[in-house]
């Protein structure tokens, strides 16, 4: 039972959940809290690794949807008014998308911190504070998640309407 808590914990800030966040805001049972004093160091470690991989996957994100903004949607929408083929579409998923973006990284920055706050934290003196710290970042880290997907989405719509107008052409 305990190795299932433990590893439930450490999988839940690694993977996707697909349970509501109003699930796990109830406070840490005790036998939660023993888990997490009990495995605190393993713990600790699996979150700086999830740190470390997060951060090296924001600089990837982060780069690849600026040179996405400033390599492509930009100059085509520059060339697209010169050639009067540009829908207002675009232009509005240009701005959305720069939004989106710098949503995506005030976001970031708040889960990275909270984090930090987190692995901080003395797991074994205090689990409660650790748990409830935990449901934090968890939450943080969902809309991290949720900014990706919107990007993403963001992208996929842009192209379709590229696509089109190629077609058209």
């Amino acid at each position: 039972m305990k190795k299932f808590l433990l590893i439930l914990i450490i999988l839940t800030l690694a993977s996707c959940s697909f349970f509501s966040l109003k699930t796990y805001a109830e406070a840490a049972s005790e036998s939660q809290k023993e888990v997490i004093s009990e495995y605190c160091n393993t713990i600790k470690q699996s979150l700086k690794t999830i740190q470390y991989f997060d951060v090296d996957n924001r600089v990837k994100l982060g780069s690849k949807y600026e040179t996405a903004l400033s390599k492509f949607m930009t100059p085509f929408n520059v060339r697209a008014v010169k050639n009067n083929l540009l829908p207002s579409e675009l232009t509005d998923l240009q701005k959305k998308f720069a939004e989106q973006k710098t949503t995506f990284a005030a976001d970031f920055t708040t889960y990275s911190k909270q984090l930090e706050e987190l692995i901080a934290v003395d797991c074994q003196k205090d689990p409660s504070s650790f748990y409830d710290k935990l449901l934090n970042t968890r939450e943080a880290r969902e809309k991290v998640k949720q900014d990706t997907t919107n990007l993403n989405n963001i992208l996929r719509k842009y192209k379709e309407i590229v696509v089109g107008i190629g077609e058209k052409l």
